[in-house]
């Protein structure tokens, strides 16, 4: 069994990430709320950096001590899961409260760019 699994079955998972969620994006945004504004719209977009800003070091060192990186890679396989859920479910409270669903999604954001660290 090889120490580090194929690159293939890491990454094309984590591009639907570029492909379908950032081009819908704004679309998205507008219908939780029709008021948002794209200062708000770059803030979502970069959530999805800031989480993997912060989760890369983490999840790297703690690899590089385990020596393997089938646990780490599960973890964040998941993790990118619960935030793009996140994302998806934000939608249910829009009619609640449509500034609360925008917050949902930025939150969904940073998750899932947790799950790419």
């Amino acid at each position: 069994m090889e120490k580090y699994p194929n690159n293939v079955s890491r990454s094309l998972p984590q591009q639907h990430r570029f492909s379908i969620i950032l081009p819908s994006l704004w679309p998205y945004l507008q219908h939780l709320s029709p008021t948002v504004n794209y200062s708000f719209l770059g803030f979502a977009a970069a959530g999805y950096s800031f989480g993997q800003l912060i989760a890369s070091p983490l999840v790297g060192k703690w690899s590089t001590v385990r020596g393997k990186v089938t646990l780490p890679l599960q973890l964040t396989m998941f993790v990118g899961v619960a935030g793009n859920l996140l994302y998806a479910l934000a939608g249910l409270v829009k009619d609640t409260s449509p500034t609360a669903a925008l917050w949902i999604v930025v939150v969904g954001r940073i998750i899932s760019g947790m799950g790419a660290g």
